[in-house]
């Protein structure tokens, strides 16, 4: 699941118009992101399994769960470990860690349970995002874990405001194992 892939081929003509007239003006993803969306907010940015979301929902949802993970002060530039299904919310929750400026790194739990610690071990991630089919995997753990459910419940108070987070060229993004 990309998230430029995903863009329907009207979206891909004005994305490039966007990149084309920035002339160095966007920092980042983000600001693209954030611009794009103001252009064309009820355009759809993400479709996944039959299932779409607009680019002002994608951005005011982000918005509000980095604004959750600020408020439960998480930090920036550090690493955020995500263990949840391919979906529309898996994008949602790397953009949310990314507007908090920290990298994050995705965990597959096909793996063998050694190689996974020698993961954590490694990186050791300030907490571990995690959606409640497979937040059983982290009962015992050290970290931290954040059950999705928590976003979930706490929607209507969270402000979809963009955090003011600075993010610097030469941040880490994310964190990938082979």
């Amino acid at each position: 699941l990309s998230l430029f892939n995903s863009f329907t081929s009207l979206n891909k003509n004005i994305q490039v118009e966007l990149i084309n007239e920035a002339d160095g003006e966007f920092e980042n993803i983000l600001d693209l992101l954030d611009k794009t969306s103001k252009e064309i907010s009820n355009k759809i940015s993400l479709i996944y399994n039959n299932i779409s979301i607009s680019y002002e929902e994608l951005i005011s949802k982000s918005n509000q769960i980095a604004n959750y993970l600020i408020e439960k002060e998480i930090g920036s530039k550090a690493t955020i470990a995500l263990c949840h299904d391919r979906s529309i919310d898996l994008v949602i929750y790397i953009l949310a860690i990314l507007k908090t400026g920290n990298a994050f790194l995705i965990l597959d739990l096909s793996i063998p349970q050694s190689r996974l610690d020698t993961i954590l071990a490694d990186v050791r991630p300030v907490t571990i995002i995690c959606s409640p089919s497979l937040s059983e995997k982290f009962i015992d753990c050290e970290y931290n874990v954040l059950n999705t459910n928590e976003f979930k419940n706490n929607f209507s108070f969270l402000s979809s405001s963009c955090p003011f987070v600075k993010i610097e060229p030469d941040d880490t993004a994310y964190i990938i194992y082979t």
